[in-house]
């Protein structure tokens, strides 16, 4: 059964893996996630995270985010690697 964004707390740290087709606004839709921060104006100590994969987050210039890019030949290995990282650190 699908879940409602409402019931997402908001005290704890939550991972999100957008899907969709190329262009279809994933990224654009992710960084809005950064507008509660307060680096942006927000009273939320954390920023958003994103980790681009496809090399296209010059897009997102501007947008409340701090992010890590990876090539493709760190793909999946190197996107694993860090979000051990984060995992535990969380």
């Amino acid at each position: 059964m699908p879940l409602k964004t409402s019931d997402i707390p908001l005290e704890q740290t939550s991972l999100f893996l957008f899907v969709g087709p190329s262009d279809s606004g994933k990224s654009f839709a992710a960084s809005s996630f950064g507008l509660k921060s307060k680096e942006y104006g927000g009273d939320d100590d954390r920023p958003a995270y994103l980790m681009d994969c496809d090399g296209r987050v010059s897009a997102l210039r501007g947008r409340p985010v701090v992010y890590d890019t990876y090539t493709n030949i760190e793909g999946a290995i190197g996107v694993l690697n860090r979000l051990i990282e984060i995992r535990e650190t969380v």
